[in-house]
């Protein structure tokens, strides 16, 4: 498996970091804990321990306090519940094995009928739905899941991928790619917080309450560098969702350019009008949703190639 190229980062800067970090945590500052985690794993990246992911969740457990913002800051909208609009694709789809990046409550990887595997590097998640027979969960960051467990476990493509995990670009970046190295060419994948509300929510460390990060930017790089795939960002409640079919798992192009693409994306950058005011987004009960899911049930059915499915998502329109 190749792995991620990256700038050497100085050992006692990070250590220095770990133990602000902890101290925070001894403070009862669990605000600040939570954000010197996240700014770790933005340096150390897919090398980021599994240490890190658990004292971030410890400090998300104990935190009491409000990340601030104003009330436009924190404002969020949309038409439609993400998790009605996953019941909805997991009805229309019928995948026959789901794979899901960040668990949280449970909530969505509840609603999976098939085969599941949910990944999440928090130990003790309190989830607000049981889980059903057919879900396995993996406590593990996902880049530490695909790099020791993912050959061993996703032993069929998985249908449908939901990547709700770090709020980072680079780490939803990476998610997919990974992801996508695993799927099949009728394969979907499902993309949370790709729309801020408001530019405080974009920030890469959160200040706002309502905090997406800056996993917007993937829209951007996905159009331009692959513009092999078919995008659709839906208006769903919250913070909108990200819908990618048209998947090759032989396709290079993000692994080869991802250093430069985490260079020139990898500071805060306010987010486009069109990103804040969702030009070009669809609604979630639009009727090309449900065509798309019927074409990809169709092209698993019928075993489609990759040039078939290409060709008919192309022609996909409302």
């Amino acid at each position: 498996m190749a792995r991620y190229l990256s700038s050497p980062i100085p050992a006692k800067m990070i250590r220095d970091k770990i133990a602000a970090a902890e101290i925070y945590m001894k403070l009862n500052d669990n605000r600040e804990a939570i954000r010197c985690c996240i700014e770790i794993a933005s340096l150390l990246g897919d090398r980021t321990p599994e240490k890190i992911y658990h004292l971030l969740s410890q400090a998300y457990a104990q935190n009491k306090e409000s990340f601030g913002g104003t009330l436009e800051e924190n404002q969020v909208w949309g038409d439609h519940d993400k998790h009605e609009i996953l019941e909805t694709v997991h009805a229309q789809l019928e995948p026959e094995f789901y794979l899901e990046i960040g668990v949280d409550q449970g909530i969505s990887l509840s609603l999976a009928r098939c085969r599941a595997i949910g990944v999440d590097a928090r130990p003790d998640l309190i989830l607000k739905r049981p889980l059903g027979n057919n879900a396995n969960l993996v406590k593990l960051s996902s880049d530490a899941f695909f790099r020791e467990q993912a050959e061993a476990l996703l032993t069929v493509p998985p249908g449908l991928v939901f990547i709700d995990g770090m709020h980072l670009f680079e780490f939803a970046l990476r998610d997919f790619m990974n992801a996508e190295r695993f799927a099949s060419y009728e394969s979907l994948v499902i993309v949370d917080d790709i729309f801020p509300c408001h530019p405080a929510q974009a920030a890469r460390l959160p200040r706002t309450d309502s905090w997406t990060g800056d996993v917007w930017k993937l829209q951007l790089i996905l159009r331009e560098l692959r513009p092999d795939l078919k995008l659709i960002s839906l208006n769903a409640k919250g913070t909108g969702l990200l819908l990618i079919a048209g998947l090759d798992p032989a396709n290079r192009v993000l692994w080869e350019n991802y250093d430069q693409i985490v260079r020139r994306y990898g500071q805060d950058i306010d987010p486009p009008s069109e990103i804040l005011k969702r030009i070009g987004t669809s609604p979630s009960d639009s009727v090309l949703v449900t065509r798309l899911l019927i074409l990809l049930n169709g092209a698993r059915q019928k075993n489609w190639s990759h040039i078939q499915v290409r060709e008919a998502l192309w022609q996909l329109s409302a």
